[in-house]
């Protein structure tokens, strides 16, 4: 795994770009950036689950394993993140027109792509032999279990767009008042997961709701921070010294509120990042504009080359055929769930 790290690094310095000194981009999480900046992490998410079929023996594959180690559910608090940051800059720029479509534009639209995607897993568990009862399917449409794919994020997206809706549904225009719902909500929706599903349902849900107080106070926070170089060097500084703190402190105390802390910082410490450093390369592009599709069935082509076509002994042909494997699909879902759209939304 250590090698496909090493070919990231490289890859995000392809079209790298810095500002200039006193200069900052000053569309650090336009949609275009924001889309490079998650197709590094969708590729993170990638190795993390290609890393689950295969034996890691080889020596370079350690380092990876710390770094995936020391970033635990941070792989995926900017998805989150941003996905608070785009709702929110949606209803200021539409306002209740579009809060009142969030549950069948935005909660019910997830929820259909999620249980189509449902689909080519439940018909490999088929054709393998495994047996699935009509409850484990029911409670897999309900994020509950999985037939395969990773289904926690989808839970806490749906959860998250749920929450957002009803505290804007409550508040209308007066989105501080909903930024703090929305949060206390989260605090909750928290609390009661914990005891029931394991900890990366919740322990980065907070990263959502950080997202809409950053939309709400970004023009402010910019204007402080840029307002001179010594600023930001010690807000970067900061962001990262106490993101490394929490992060030592959330393994050690396996503490949700450490690791929801640790994921905000993280999310801090990659927009100052963005500040100063743009990466315009397009396979990062490619890789961020198809997340939710690459994310869902990734572990499809991982299971099939594993199992039916066994290839994980030849791990760098497995690695290549999974990821080209994973794109061709994404691709196709989408095409299909474009003509979906169509006719439901």
């Amino acid at each position: 795994m250590g090698v496909y790290f090493f070919l990231l690094c490289i890859l995000i310095c392809i079209g790298i770009t810095f500002a200039k000194p006193g200069v900052y981009f000053e569309d650090y999480i336009s949609i275009e950036k924001a889309n490079c900046l998650k197709g590094i992490f969708i590729i993170l998410v990638f190795f993390r689950h290609f890393g689950q079929y295969v034996d890691q023996k080889v020596s370079l594959d350690s380092y990876f394993l710390v770094i995936d180690h020391a970033l635990g559910q941070m792989i995926v608090a900017l998805f989150l993140f941003l996905s608070g940051y785009g709702i929110m800059e949606s209803v200021r720029k539409k306002g209740m027109d579009y809060v009142k479509k969030m549950p069948y534009h935005r909660i019910f639209k997830v929820w259909i792509h999620f249980c189509i995607a449902l689909i080519p897993y439940l018909i490999y568990r088929l054709a393998v032999g495994k047996q699935t009862s009509l409850k484990k399917i029911v409670l897999s449409m309900l994020c509950w279990e999985s037939l395969g794919n990773s289904n926690w994020y989808i839970m806490a997206i749906i959860l998250s767009y749920f929450i957002l809706y009803l505290s804007f549904l409550i508040f209308k225009e007066k989105y501080e008042k909903a930024a703090v719902l929305a949060t206390v909500l989260t605090c909750i929706t928290i609390a009661i997961l914990l005891p029931f599903r394991p900890d990366r349902y919740y322990n980065t849900l907070l990263c959502v709701p950080a997202g809409v107080w950053f939309s709400l106070y970004k023009q402010r926070l910019d204007c402080f921070i840029q307002k001179s170089r010594l600023r930001y060097i010690i807000g970067f500084v900061l962001s990262v010294v106490f993101f490394l703190f929490f992060d030592v402190l959330r393994v050690i105390t396996k503490n949700v509120v450490v690791y929801e802390l640790a994921a905000i910082l993280f999310v801090s410490c990659i927009l100052f990042f963005a500040r100063k450093v743009c990466l315009a390369n397009p396979v990062l592009r490619f890789c961020g504009e198809h997340v939710f599709s690459l994310y869902i069935l990734q572990r499809l082509p991982m299971l099939f080359f594993k199992n039916v076509i066994p290839l994980s002994d030849h791990e760098y042909i497995y690695f290549a055929v999974s990821f080209l494997t994973t794109v061709l699909i994404a691709l196709l879902f989408e095409w299909v769930l474009r003509r979906l759209d169509r006719i439901l939304f």
